[in-house]
C-alpha cells in the first residue's frame, strides 16, 4: 500500500528480518519476499499484494514474467484503519483459495496484537492470538518462531 505511516514500514522490515533470521537458524529453505509481489488468485482471477509472504522452496508464478505468484505458504498483513476489515475478512478469504497457502498472520500496527491464522485441515483453521511484548509466535507452517518484540522492535505504540 503506496503512503503506509512509519510504523506500519518498520513492522513490515522487522517481519522479514525476523522472517529471515528464523529461517537461516534452522536450516530451512523458505524464501521471504516484501510487499511487492503481487500474489494471484487463478480461481479469481484478481491479485493482491501483502506486506510480507513466505514460499516455500521454489516459487511459482501465473506469468512469464513473474510477476503473480501463486503459491505462498504464508501471508503477513499489517493492520492499519483503512485496511483492517479487507485484510481480516475479504484478503483471507482470497488466499485460501490458494492450495499452497497455510498459514496467515495480522499485525495491528498501533497495539501489540499478533494473530495467526494456520490451516489444520482443509477449510479448518486455529486462530491464536498474542498480545504481550515478551510472546512468542508459532509459525506452524514453516515450524518456526519469532519474538513478538522483535516483530514491534523501534514502533513507538501509543500508549
Amino acid at each position: 500500500m503506496p503512503y503506509a505511516k512509519a510504523p506500519h514500514n518498520i513492522i513490515a522490515a522487522n517481519m522479514i528480518t525476523a522472517l529471515n533470521i528464523a529461517i537461516d537458524q534452522a536450516g530451512k529453505d523458505y524464501i521471504v519476499l516484501s510487499g511487492d509481489q503481487k500474489v494471484y488468485f487463478p480461481e479469481l482471477n484478481t491479485g493482491v499484494y501483502a506486506d510480507v509472504l513466505v514460499v516455500c522452496e521454489k516459487m511459482e508464478f501465473h506469468d512469464q514474467q513473474q510477476l503473480l505468484l501463486v503459491n505462498p505458504i504464508l501471508a503477513v498483513e499489517i493492520l492499519s484503519r483503512s485496511t483492517r476489515y479487507f485484510d481480516r475478512h475479504g484478503k483471507f478469504d482470497l488466499y485460501k483459495t490458494l492450495p499452497a497457502f497455510q498459514e496467515y498472520v495480522l499485525v495491528d500496527q498501533e497495539s501489540i496484537h499478533v494473530e495467526t491464522r494456520f490451516q489444520t485441515a482443509p477449510n479448518l483453521w486455529r486462530y491464536q492470538t498474542e498480545t504481550q511484548p515478551d510472546g512468542i509466535i508459532n509459525l506452524d507452517a514453516l515450524g518456526l518462531q519469532i519474538a513478538v518484540k522483535d516483530i514491534y522492535k523501534r514502533v513507538n505504540l501509543a500508549q
